[in-house]
């Protein structure tokens, strides 16, 4: 979630970890959550860690709250995502990533609406996340899982499932200020040699990956 960008990152924080306790994914197993916040305010920082204290969210899951001042759009949620992947063992894990989508046009935190997209996207990810997981874990040729295909092999809204040890073979994330960047990256497979017949293809910037 970005902080620095609108003044309504409390009531999204919020409305967001009450759908996350009311889902009871932490029964599912061993689970961490990250929390990657940009924010350069330090009053604000201390509002987000007191909102979060008081969800009582360490009483159901393990979680690590991160900050940053970088403002290369999704760029330090997609590193950690990526970071996650490359420890050895969390190569059978999976990754959910989801973020505060449309909260750039909240502005006034007198008059918030949570973006309906992102409530609907929320509810079929994470509401239905034992279906979902379920899928995911059942058959070895899905290894991710989200509401619409991009196409050749990312997701649309960046709200998705992963296996881990896929994510691993991805590129490693760059900073870019195009925001549709963080969102085809999960389509970046990288090439091997084992895999030059492959099927591939090549986006608008030229760069050749293989189809996912």
């Amino acid at each position: 979630i970005n902080a620095d960008i609108s003044n309504c990152y409390l009531k999204v924080m919020s409305d967001q970890l009450d759908n996350f306790l009311t889902s009871k994914i932490f029964n599912s197993s061993n689970i961490k959550l990250f929390f990657i916040i940009i924010c350069s305010d330090l009053k604000k920082r201390k509002t987000i860690q007191e909102l979060i204290s008081k969800k009582r969210i360490k009483d159901y899951v393990d979680y690590e709250c991160i900050f940053s001042n970088d403002q290369h759009k999704e760029f330090e949620g997609i590193k950690k995502v990526w970071s996650l992947s490359k420890i050895e063992k969390n190569k059978n894990d999976l990754i959910l990533y989801m973020h505060a989508k449309g909260i750039s046009y909240m502005q006034n935190k007198f008059f918030y609406i949570r973006q309906p997209l992102e409530k609907f996207i929320f509810k079929l990810l994470i509401e239905k996340w034992e279906k979902n997981i379920e899928l995911i874990t059942r058959f070895n040729s899905i290894y991710k899982v989200g509401t619409l295909s991009g196409g050749n092999g990312w997701l649309w809204f960046n709200f998705w499932i992963a296996k881990s040890e896929y994510i691993s073979k991805l590129e490693k994330p760059i900073k870019r200020k195009r925001a549709c960047y963080y969102e085809d990256w999960l389509g970046r497979y990288l090439i091997k040699s084992e895999n030059v017949n492959k099927e591939k293809y090549r986006n608008d910037y030229d760069e050749e990956f293989e189809n996912t």
